[in-house]
């Protein structure tokens, strides 16, 4: 699990260093790159709404809220928004984002997490994605293998590898031509849906005689709670900590554009007032439950304390991302010694604090520490510290 998890933040610094030897790096409310305005290096794009109407032979890495590709890309695309859009063909896809639809030819791996992945296109190789739902279009093709966690899965594109995961719903109604190795209690078979190779399924009870027919090869069945203990499912729990990963990054994409202001008045408060933040930040933690506490003693204060009960954990998760979205400026302001856009430098620091926060040991005390600080930095903000310059 933390393996895996220190890979996504090494093809993130991987990414962020191919910036670094890059001559591109365009950002604003609106990025456009015209289809007259062909790209033969690695380019940057970081804003609200980036668009891409012309061919692009580098690689793009890009932090928005709306990623749209009309384009073909000829290397990798590194990708981190609420919504991607790519209808131009692609080598490797990493996408991280709320929606994600590929509705043009891949000639590498789609790796994503994504409350929704949709799939319309050819994909020349595995795809590894951690979703809500995940759908493979009628018409679409997986050369390579299906690896899942998902709470529904439809498959009515063929599959030419296996499909592996933890899934909620496995619906199939095209062909599998390798093998399938699930955690699931619900398989459905639908219209010309069938595996070729074997089908091993993890459940409370067997269930196969609603889809033997649908499997040429062996069926086997393991149940996945022995004495009261679920079995782990390692491809399970990486796509569930990688879907918390991708609704953390989300989550301060959306705080970003609600409250940029508030944000960069934040990130200022920790350059410009570190010991009123520590301070802030102590405060708030420790004193905040204990005031809810004894409000909730009082029959007049009972309202106030589960009000404090409320936006307790509420500010306790708003400083965490602060604290992410200000060690990532920090980091990407020094690799590139420039003044780097919080649409670019968030998803750096949240992935490395996602990360940090797993280490064995120190991971509780560095996620401690970061909410800590992050709820200073917000109370200072939010006090009223005027003199307080914004970008």
């Amino acid at each position: 699990m933390l393996f895996n998890r220190l890979m996504i933040v090494i093809i993130a610094l991987l990414a962020i260093g191919a910036v670094a030897d890059a001559s591109l790096y365009y950002t604003g409310d609106t990025v456009l790159i015209a289809e007259e305005d062909t790209l033969r290096e690695n380019v940057m794009l970081t804003g609200e709404t980036v668009s891409i109407y012309a061919d692009i032979f580098g690689d793009v890495i890009s932090a928005c809220r709306n990623y749209n590709q009309y384009a073909d890309v000829h290397e990798n695309v590194f990708v981190a928004a609420r919504s991607v859009f790519i209808q131009g063909n692609v080598d490797d896809l990493l996408a991280l984002g709320q929606t994600l639809d590929v509705k043009s030819d891949t000639t590498g791996d789609i790796r994503g997490a994504a409350q929704t992945l949709n799939i319309f296109a050819y994909v020349d190789g595995d795809v590894i994605a951690g979703a809500e739902t995940v759908y493979i279009a009628p018409g679409a093709v997986v050369t390579g293998d299906v690896f899942v966690g998902a709470s529904e899965i439809t498959i009515l594109g063929e599959v030419l590898g296996d499909v592996k995961g933890g899934i909620g719903q496995l619906t199939v109604g095209n062909t599998i031509h390798g093998d399938v190795e699930v955690w699931t209690d619900d398989i459905t078979f639908i219209s010309d849906g069938e595996v070729l190779g074997d089908l091993e399924y993890h459940a409370e009870e067997e269930y196969e005689w609603y889809f033997s027919d649908s499997v040429r090869g062996r069926i086997s069945f393991s149940q996945c709670c022995v004495d009261e203990k679920d079995v782990y499912d390692p491809l399970f729990g990486f796509a569930f900590g990688f879907l918390l990963l991708v609704t953390a990054l989300v989550s301060a994409f959306l705080l970003l554009a609600a409250w940029k202001r508030g944000v960069e008045g934040s990130l200022i408060a920790m350059d410009q007032r570190l010991g009123a933040v520590i301070l802030a930040g102590i405060v708030g933690f420790a004193a905040t439950p204990v005031a809810a506490i004894l409000a909730l003693i009082m029959v007049i204060t009972f309202p106030v304390g589960l009000i404090l009960l409320t936006i307790y954990p509420v500010l306790m998760y708003l400083g965490w991302l602060i604290f992410a979205i200000w060690l990532g400026k920090l980091l990407l302001d020094g690799l590139l010694r420039r003044d780097v856009s919080l649409w670019a430098a968030t998803p750096l620091g949240v992935l490395i604090l996602g990360t940090l926060v797993y280490v064995p040991y120190v991971g509780l005390f560095i996620a401690l520490i970061s909410t800590i600080m992050g709820m200073g930095m917000l109370i200072i903000q939010m006090i009223g510290l005027r003199t307080l310059r914004t970008w």
